[in-house]
């Protein structure tokens, strides 16, 4: 079924080499659903003009990508608060937030980063394939009167980016994954992958690539290069000089195709404009990702989880993330006051514990062992959770131990 969406904005996307300045869905990567690569018909604009320069877009939490023939163009926002004469003890900064937030000012921070493909072929050819069924229809100031029927992709794919080689960019559990398939007659040392606007790039002792910005850093594992349907591993590493990488590959059948597919090792932020802390991480059985911590963010931290809304000053919050680190589900757990996840483990049978303190007796009076608050300056709490996916949202439990702190 095709899906028809509609953008009425008078937002501008400004681009420039150093920065790239632009509105980003900051919950597409953590959905739980794949990556898909939206075709640039006149929407995506710099200063008031529209940059056809750039053929698609894909975006995620905190990060656009946009596709060009000379290469790709990171876009990363940050968003922060900045305190005026912020104090020491929580509890005070809680206070401070909600009596006095306009001591509270809140910034985004920005940064661009380009992969460049050094000594490309400038007339390269780019097309898409496998359609989402999805389309979009933009109205902003550059376009007033409408780019309509704006389709979205599962894959792209340069053809001939270098000679006899195709550079496919495609949709995976863990977001964004591209692979070179270099045909009989290329050769694996034409392909240079240059890095500009970033902090520093190395290479790591188990072959991983690290490359790091200002606000965080990206690791690709080493190269997996195969041969056949069977995928008959060649050997293949990296090879750094200054910002340029390139792949040393051993010998191997030059009448036949050579895949060399760099994995991606996923990272992720999580926090909205508030504070968050990750305090703890547990896996289970399957491999999925439990974070836990707390946070002052109002938004974009629950969804489909046991409390979507948030408590106020600070809450608890649960995260459950897959193996590929695509968010599953979130929630917060907490009232006004200073509520803190503090650790998280897993049983065997998937549910989940969470331990933290409070401050606050809770509007839901919980089950357990003990039911009611005891007083002093925190109250250790334990939480059990059922898997909110499969179940959802019941809680089976909440066990609050009295650990009076003197």
């Amino acid at each position: 079924m095709k899906k028809n969406f509609y953008y009425l904005s008078f937002l501008i996307v400004f681009i420039s080499i150093s920065k790239v300045f632009a509105d980003t869905d900051p919950h597409s990567f953590l959905k739980g659903q794949k990556l898909s690569f939206r075709e640039n018909k006149g929407q995506i604009a710099d200063k008031g003009k529209s940059r056809k320069d750039i053929f698609f877009e894909a975006q995620g939490n905190g990060v656009k990508v946009y596709f060009t023939a000379k290469g790709l163009i990171y876009n990363y926002i940050q968003h922060e608060e900045v305190w005026l004469n912020k104090p020491a003890i929580k509890i005070e900064q809680d206070k401070i937030r909600k009596e006095h937030p306009e001591n509270i000012k809140h910034k985004s921070r920005a940064y661009g980063m380009q992969l460049l493909f050094e000594g490309s072929n400038p007339n390269v050819k780019i097309r898409s394939e496998e359609e989402t069924g999805e389309e979009v229809n933009f109205y902003l100031a550059h376009c007033p009167d409408g780019v309509t029927g704006v389709k979205s992709f599962k894959k792209i794919i340069y053809e001939n980016i270098y000679p006899n080689i195709d550079l496919i960019f495609y949709s995976a559990d863990q977001g964004m994954k591209y692979d070179f398939i270099v045909k009989p007659g290329g050769k694996v040392e034409d392909i240079k992958l240059k890095y500009k606007d970033v902090k520093k790039l190395k290479l790591l002792a188990d072959g991983s690539l690290e490359i790091k910005n200002p606000l965080g850093k990206l690791t690709e594992n080493k190269p997996f290069t195969y041969q056949g349907t069977d995928k008959k591993e060649i050997c293949s590493n990296y090879h750094l000089k200054g910002r340029t990488v390139s792949f040393e590959v051993g010998a191997y059948d030059k009448t036949k195709n050579l895949v060399i597919d760099p994995s991606i090792i996923w990272a992720t932020y999580y926090g909205g404009i508030g504070e968050e802390y990750g305090n703890a991480v547990a896996t289970d059985k399957n491999g999925n990702v439990y974070l836990v911590g707390k946070t002052s963010s109002s938004s974009n931290i629950a969804s489909g989880g046991f409390q979507n809304n948030f408590g106020g000053d600070f809450d608890c919050f649960l995260i459950k993330l897959n193996s590929s680190g695509s968010k599953l589900w979130a929630t917060y757990y907490g009232d006004l006051g200073y509520n803190e996840g503090k650790g998280v483990a897993v049983d065997k049978n998937g549910n989940i514990y969470l331990a933290g303190n409070t401050t606050k007796v809770f509007s839901e009076k919980p089950s357990g062992f003990q039911t009611n608050y005891g007083g002093g300056l925190t109250d250790a709490i334990l939480v059990k959770f059922t898997d909110l996916v499969y179940l959802s949202g019941r809680l089976i439990m909440v066990e609050v131990v009295m650990m009076k702190q003197i």
